[in-house]
């Protein structure tokens, strides 16, 4: 069975629009992340069932987006952590040497911070969960309206294995489609939404 799964990336929050670092942190939308998912609504693709990640930014999103259908929380979703960085502007932390290891060698965590490991493993399996639960209801066109983390994961696990976090760029309210085959465990990517292309070597 195939099933066509449009990801989305919640949309901007104040955090996001200052250039901080925003995790874990449950910011609504701005005014102006608010406009920006108004405008595109007629770019994302319709869907049988919506899921979206339980914090503000998303169900946000996925209620302006699908206005019209009911919102199906997936608390297994999760962004990164950022720890002690939580917050901060990239030019107070870029010489910090913590974080440093963190960006450059590829460290899984942050200062204060949950392992990426974990964090890109429990949003695999919500995917998995969501997949599943398509499977069994036959259903074969869902949104999942997420955070940054989920969708790298995914994309990462699924379309392009080993691709590195930098070599993926999401915009705020924009994402993917793919198709996945439940029966051989993966899937291709079908198009973009607000990106031109998310992926510098796709």
């Amino acid at each position: 069975m195939e099933i066509k799964a449009t990801l989305i990336r919640s949309g901007m929050t104040q955090s996001d629009k200052e250039g901080r670092y925003i995790g874990i942190s449950g910011q609504p939308l701005c005014d102006e992340g608010r406009i920006i998912i108004e405008r595109a609504k007629n770019s994302y693709p319709q869907a049988e069932r919506v899921y979206a990640a339980t914090s503000k930014r998303c169900f946000e999103t996925a209620s302006l987006v699908y206005h019209n259908k009911n919102i199906f929380p997936a608390s297994g979703f999760a962004p990164y952590d950022y720890g002690d960085f939580e917050g901060k502007y990239y030019d107070e932390i870029e010489n910090d040497p913590r974080f440093e290891r963190w960006a450059k060698a590829g460290e899984d965590k942050l200062p204060g911070a949950a392992a990426i490991y974990a964090t890109d493993s429990g949003n695999i399996k919500q995917f998995r969960d969501i997949i599943d639960e398509c499977v069994r209801e036959k259903i074969r066109s869902v949104a999942i309206v997420t955070h940054r983390a989920a969708i790298l994961a995914i994309l990462r696990r699924y379309c392009v294995p080993n691709m590195a976090h930098s070599s993926i760029e999401l915009e705020h309210g924009g994402g993917a489609v793919i198709t996945y085959d439940a029966h051989a465990q993966s899937a291709k990517i079908e198009g973009f939404i607000l990106n031109k292309k998310i992926l510098k070597s796709y």
